[in-house]
């Protein structure tokens, strides 16, 4: 075999690093290109978004490329793969032309001046981007933590206190839940802290959208099912506490429960006035409270009132919806029922009560199980064929027949062989054309009122296409808000593969988030695709300089049982990859906080972004003589 001479060495790098200039060259011109393709919309964004949207354009047109040949040439050479090069691309291109034309001796390409986006400056856009999103936080953090408020955040100021104290700097209230005067208080709670301790928090809301859910269920004793529920039932109200729920099942121990229809509990409203009146009598419920589970108020005297009895809801002595009083389930407490793969449940659009399958005295099906679905819109747009999951992933079915107003799936896999149906549980339909929703709903347009008044950034639940960004943006406009951040929430297969639009569409204002809602996302993807997503998520995101919220049950079994797992910790060491980290609810969420606070600090350390930050290890060094040749180690054995 002929040796391998040094000036053959050199003329092989030479040689290869003009075959690479050539390549890199190209991928250059096709950035450039798209820039140009895109001009008039990158003109749209705002003043402070445009050098990011340059760049996110840039780093898609360069994604449309197989990389991994050029990289692992590049690589050989012993130049930069281009692997870092999200926040950067103009001028990681430009820094890998330079040195090829080195090695390849050639004349270095002229100086650009500043058009390209340094480095430095595309590292600086991000924080910046996070800073005004999320507020500055203290040294040496990095990462900002988000923490969801529970119901009783309202009642409790201390909660908010010891949260902040723990180190939150973005609360989180849900739209789903509560009422406005309960996010009023939450966020009054909130001001009275910073001022006792000296600290700043910013205010996050999230829209609840056209989230679909089971309907309220009635749990099935099926002896009384055979005779139907009795419709001469008595309803006993009671002075004081009472429920007003679909599901006929009190909110707090203790209450009288006013079974409704949901689309009248729906409309309800703290302040509202709800008249119960018969022939005989009649009584008023003041309503104090409203939630995703129904409202709950205060009477002053009691009643008895059949099923059927006259129901009015009254806001500042207009009549705005009227019902009729429903029989209350049989066993409220056990409102569920199993089903396994292969059985049949029913999706309806109907707001009767869900149920069990009624069986015969042989034990045989004669009627399948049914719950409602609060999002019935979608139903008519349900195709044979396609699959519709249950409660993150945790059932997956396939639509066997269809009605408008009816879907019946075939339970194909549950996650623990059976799956429990409860009301109120998330479904996805990630195979169904759901442009038919409207991105925001009306409580969504009611619950934007306050939002624009209150908090420094608002949550785009199920968010699908760059349409569904402009209504919000529009909608912002009209409120005249500007100052409000908007987080854009990728729940969805649709939102994950338009999230570069969506991004150029809402870098129309500043400042601009996404969040990386990992349950919805794991359902309609399916987990195996779930952690090469919210890396392709982070990437592009990174090139827009768009700040990330992981979110979606991180340090969970901490928050609720106040021990942590192996995979809650790492999953929270990963989580230090975003720009800010989500917790939700749990009775040791305080110590959770503190404990992640602490967790993130240590990996920063190490890592930041996909840039690792290479520390003096932590660990023995490596023995200066070989143990073999070493007589003092071999003693020491």
């Amino acid at each position: 075999m002929a040796e391998i001479t040094g000036s053959d060495s050199q003329r092989h790098f030479r040689d290869e690093a003009r075959v690479l200039i050539a390549e890199v060259d190209t991928l250059r011109t096709a950035t450039q290109q798209m820039v140009d393709r895109h001009q008039l919309q990158l003109d749209r964004l705002a003043a402070d978004m445009r050098e990011s949207g340059e760049n996110l354009v840039r780093y898609v047109a360069a994604r449309q490329f197989d990389l991994r040949p050029l990289q692992l040439r590049l690589h050989e050479l012993g130049v930069s793969s281009l692997g870092r090069m999200e926040a950067y691309v103009e001028a990681s291109l430009i820094a890998v032309l330079r040195v090829l034309q080195a090695v390849a001796q050639q004349t270095p390409m002229e100086e650009e001046g500043d058009t390209a986006l340094s480095f430095r400056q595309g590292r600086a856009l991000l924080v910046k981007h996070a800073a005004d999103l999320f507020g500055h936080l203290p040294p040496p953090r990095q990462v900002s933590v988000m923490t969801t408020m529970p119901s009783e955040a309202a009642q409790r100021p201390q909660l908010i206190h010891d949260l902040l104290a723990a180190g939150m700097n973005v609360m989180r209230i849900n739209c789903s839940q509560d009422s406005a005067e309960q996010w009023r208080q939450m966020i009054d709670h909130l001001r009275a802290a910073e001022k006792e301790l000296g600290l700043s928090c910013k205010v996050f809301m999230d829209l609840a959208g056209p989230n679909p859910r089971t309907g309220p269920l009635t749990a099935q004793d099926r002896k009384i099912e055979k005779t139907g529920a009795p419709d001469n039932q008595e309803i006993v109200v009671r002075a004081g506490g009472v429920s007003i729920s679909p599901s006929g099942f009190p909110l707090r121990d203790g209450d009288s429960v006013l079974t409704l229809k949901e689309k009248f509990v729906r409309k309800i409203e703290v302040g509202d006035r709800i008249l119960v009146r018969s022939d005989e009598e009649q009584l008023v419920v003041e309503v104090r409270h409203c939630d995703a589970s129904g409202a709950w108020g205060v009477a002053e005297q009691s009643g008895r009132f059949a099923v059927k009895t006259r129901i009015e809801l009254y806001r500042q002595d207009e009549r705005v919806a009227k019902t009729r009083l429903r029989p209350i389930p049989t066993s409220p407490g056990e409102a569920s029922f199993r089903l396994h793969p292969g059985e049949t449940l029913v999706l309806t659009a109907s707001d009767e009560l869900g149920r069990d399958a009624i069986r015969n005295e042989a034990g045989e099906i004669v009627q399948p199980a049914v719950v409602g679905c609060t999002l019935p819109v979608i139903l008519p747009f349900v195709q044979v064929g396609q699959r519709v999951l249950y409660d993150d992933g945790d059932m997956e079915a396939i639509v066997r027949s269809r009605t408008d107003q009816e879907v019946t799936l075939e339970i194909t896999r549950a996650r623990k062989g059976a799956v429990k149906i409860r009301s109120g549980k998330g479904l996805n339909f990630p195979d169904t054309d759901a442009t038919c929703l409207n991105s925001l709903t009306e409580k969504d347009h009611r619950d934007l009122e306050f939002i624009v008044q209150h908090a420094d950034a608002v949550g785009f639940s199920f968010v699908r296409n760059p349409v569904d960004v402009q209504r919000l943006l529009d909608r912002l406009d009209q409120l005249e808000s500007q100052r409000l951040g908007v987080v854009l929430k990728i729940e969805t297969q649709d939102a994950f593969r338009n999230l570069p639009m969506l991004l150029l569409t809402a870098m129309q204002r500043s400042p601009v988030g996404v969040m990386v809602a990992r349950g919805d996302m794991g359902a309609e993807l399916g987990f195996r695709r779930m952690s090469e997503v919210q890396e392709e998520i982070l990437w592009i995101c990174e090139a827009a300089h768009v700040p990330v919220i992981w979110a979606t049950e991180v340090l969970d079994s901490f928050a609720k049982s106040g021990v942590p797992t192996r995979g809650d910790v790492t999953d929270a060491a990963m989580a230090g990859r975003a720009e800010c980290v989500m917790l939700n609810k749990g009775e040791y969420i305080v110590e959770t906080l503190e404990f992640l606070i602490d967790v993130l600090g240590r990996m920063g350390e190490h890592q930041r972004k996909k840039f690792a930050r290479l520390l003096k290890l932590n660990m023995r060094q490596l023995p200066e003589k070989e143990a073999a040749g070493d007589e003092s180690s071999e003693s020491n054995g």
